[in-house]
């Protein structure tokens, strides 16, 4: 009993003096979940070390390539500013915090991500597999929202409480406290005596002010469009520009082409994407929509998606059938752009045509297909 009480003398005595060099015993291990990271914590990221592989854009022309062989297309992707911004392969989230210069894996989730619209770099909306869900911390961790609308698509997001959706059936929604409540609004696009628009794209600036562009059938290369605003939260909307089938305004609207998206960074200046003859074209008007001018285009690639940043600056996803996928930055209005993500091997292009390939958008000009299911962001295509 004496040696049993020395032995343990001599073992409090060994930890308090490790104790006083720093040393702590060992905690109860267990199934218990990490808190989630921290926007601060998750710049580390961008630590191999650490935290796996990076993968950086060496230059517009080079392929990035995938984290490995079962890396599925590029589903969606979002920037919240000219710095932070996300890209969704499939159900994995990868995430920038240097512009587009490195990558690094963020989340998995559930589902496959098929939209993404970050407000702020803290701030992003999703839809995943067929629900609605928000994230308030980067990416890291998510919540479902409330299932009021029934096969919803995000149409839109602000903040953290203010988002636009639509259902399955296609009337449009607007929630103000987070996803918890939705009230209908008007249809943008209801016009005696036309059939519903192949395809819808919205983007909103404020809870009041915001644009739709309704895309109507075609035939042969041209597309019925019509181009509303609202500036009373969707309640009514007011035309802006439209054209007939085929023909083209005296504004420069055109009815030619078929519209694969639109972005908007303030009243004045607008973009829209429009498909002709599997080549893609930007048009762009610096005053509200009185004029309109082709600001570029591709021969190569088909221009699928659109985001802009008040700034100016411009997001947007390329795409080449059958070779690549690429989302794509520009400093300066849609030209030039530089990729900074790219899914496939692409061959090298000729200075010439990198420097007609533009791009564009501040939230994620969403599209869907009236007549059947939404392509989604990143993956709208000619009607």
């Amino acid at each position: 009993m004496a040696r049993a009480i020395r032995r343990l003398g001599y073992l409090l005595t060994l930890i308090s003096a490790l104790a006083s060099c720093g040393w702590s015993p060992p905690q109860m291990t267990g199934s218990h979940p990490s808190p989630a990271p921290t926007p601060a914590s998750q710049t580390a990221i961008h630590t191999p070390e650490s935290h796996g592989p990076i993968w950086r854009t060496p230059g517009p022309t080079s392929a990035v390539r995938p984290p490995d062989e079962h890396t599925a297309a590029i589903s969606a992707f979002s920037f919240a500013d000219e710095t932070t911004g996300w890209v969704a392969l499939g159900d994995r989230l990868l995430v920038t915090y240097t512009g587009g210069a490195t990558w690094g894996p963020l989340a998995t989730l559930d589902d496959p991500i098929t939209q993404l619209v970050a407000t702020a770099p803290s701030v992003l909306w999703a839809r995943v597999g067929g629900r609605l869900m928000r994230s308030r911390d980067g990416g890291a961790t998510w919540q479902e929202l409330a299932a009021q609308l029934v096969g919803p698509t995000l149409a839109d997001a602000l903040d953290a409480n203010h988002a636009w959706a639509w259902n399955v059936g296609r009337a449009l929604f607007a929630t103000q406290d987070g996803g918890h409540t939705w009230a209908r609004l008007a249809d943008p696009c209801a016009q005696p005596g036309r059939e519903p628009p192949r395809r819808l794209f919205i983007d909103v600036l404020s809870p009041q002010l915001g644009w739709a562009l309704c895309a109507y059938d075609g035939i042969a290369g041209m597309q019925d469009k019509l181009l509303v605003a609202t500036n009373d939260g969707g309640q009514s909307w007011h035309e802006v520009a439209s054209a007939p089938l085929g023909g083209v305004t005296d504004s420069g609207f055109p009815g030619w082409g078929y519209a694969t998206g639109l972005a908007v960074s303030d009243a004045d200046h607008i973009w829209l994407t429009l498909t002709v003859s599997a080549q893609s074209q930007v048009l762009a008007t610096a005053d509200g929509g009185r004029t309109w001018t082709v600001r570029g285009g591709s021969e190569e690639v088909l221009i699928v998606g659109l985001q802009a940043q008040a700034s100016g600056h411009l997001a947007g996803l390329l795409t080449s059938p059958g070779r690549t996928q690429a989302v794509v930055l520009s400093d300066h209005d849609g030209a030039p752009w530089r990729a900074v993500f790219t899914v496939g091997v692409r061959p090298r292009a000729s200075p010439q045509t990198e420097q007609k390939m533009t791009y564009n958008r501040r939230h994620a000009g969403v599209a869907a297909d009236r007549s059947g299911p939404d392509c989604g962001q990143g993956g709208a295509s000619a009607a």
